[in-house]
């Protein structure tokens, strides 16, 4: 269990030590998190989901918060990328899960989301039934 941790913005100057993070498990929750993307080849599916992260991660209007423990910034508990009001992603930790932290992540003002496993079907369905599904959006 996490005793204290904070949520910040994420520079784009001050991401790259977070990078990878992101990218490896976003790429790896989403994959084995949604049988629909199971299905995909292996192959096809990193490629493309690569590339449309970067492009992600790239627009102006990018958000990245991180959670990390408080005493110590390498050590991330999870993260979303939003833009605007719309939540491309968000990750966290399944040791740090039903603490809040998820929740910390997501402003409160976004109105859709863009991607869906079945732990987020579960959130979604039970806590914020009014955001609409709009995998489209910003890309």
């Amino acid at each position: 269990m996490t005793d204290s941790y904070i949520v910040f913005t994420c520079s784009r100057e001050k991401l790259d030590p977070y990078v990878a993070f992101i990218y490896s498990k976003w790429l790896r929750s989403l994959r084995y998190g949604s049988e629909h993307f199971r299905l995909v080849d292996s192959g096809a599916f990193y490629h493309q989901e690569h590339r449309k992260i970067g492009k992600i991660l790239e627009h102006d209007d990018a958000e990245i918060r991180l959670a990390t423990l408080s005493d110590d910034l390498d050590v991330v508990l999870g993260f979303s990328v939003t833009e605007h009001d719309h939540l491309h992603y968000v990750y966290v930790h399944k040791d740090q899960r039903n603490l809040g932290i998820g929740k910390s992540l997501v402003p409160d003002d976004i109105k859709t989301f863009g991607n869906l496993t079945k732990l987020g079907q579960i959130v979604w369905q039970k806590s914020i039934p009014d955001l609409k599904f709009n995998p489209y959006r910003y890309l």
